[in-house]
């Protein structure tokens, strides 16, 4: 197995243009699946207030300036509050035309349950191994090689970006290392989940004028 470093890999969303229209502050926002189009990213980041500074120190990060920015939401007490994550994924759902919601299947796994369970929103597990995941690394590494991923000059996301550390095997497959990079990278392996929806929608592309659909994790 081999590591390959964080700027090398991701230098594009690293240094990407910022020349189109900011969003909204995790989704993913796809019409149809080709390198030929953009990938439009919209990020939404949970952090708990009342640790808020503690966390700052920690991740020696900005994280109040990005909260006052729009780009983290934060919930009250000293832990994320799940019951408002989950709340606001609803409230998203209701919105847009919710195609899939993949996520860790060892992460928030009460959350996608409920979600799945009780709200009939259609969440689906992505394994965390080079099988599942080499895929979707190697296709979001071609859509930043290729300038085609738009994510509004997003900080957050960026800073995970130069965080974040691929580890290869000996058949060449790709995924990226969580215990190997600096520090957090939760935005880059939610694009991974997001790409690999893309890569698994069954459906045929169509159109951004008809019936376009959300990608959400």
């Amino acid at each position: 197995m081999r590591w390959i470093g964080s700027y090398e890999f991701w230098r594009p969303v690293l240094h990407g243009t910022r020349s189109f229209r900011p969003q909204r502050p995790h989704s993913i926002d796809l019409y149809q699946w080709e390198l030929s189009i953009w990938f439009n990213v919209e990020c939404r980041f949970w952090l708990p207030r009342e640790n808020i500074a503690k966390l700052e120190r920690q991740h020696q990060v900005p994280y109040r300036m990005w909260a006052k920015e729009g780009h983290i939401v934060l919930t009250d007490g000293n832990t994320i509050d799940y019951e408002f994550v989950k709340a606001q994924i609803r409230e998203i759902a209701n919105q847009r035309n919710l195609i899939k919601l993949f996520t860790d299947p060892y992460n928030a796994k009460k959350l996608a349950e409920e979600l799945l369970n009780n709200d009939g929103l259609p969440v689906e597990y992505l394994r965390q191994g080079y099988l599942s995941l080499s895929d979707p690394t190697k296709t979001l590494h071609e859509l930043i090689m290729a300038r085609k991923l738009r994510h509004a000059g997003n900080p957050i996301l960026r800073w995970h970006a130069s965080n974040a550390v691929v580890r290869r095997d000996a058949a060449g497959n790709i995924k990226l290392d969580k215990e190997k990079s600096r520090r957090k990278i939760d935005g880059m392996a939610a694009l991974v989940c997001a790409v690999g929806a893309a890569i698994a929608h069954p459906e045929e592309p169509r159109s951004v004028y008809e019936q376009p659909g959300v990608l959400w994790l």
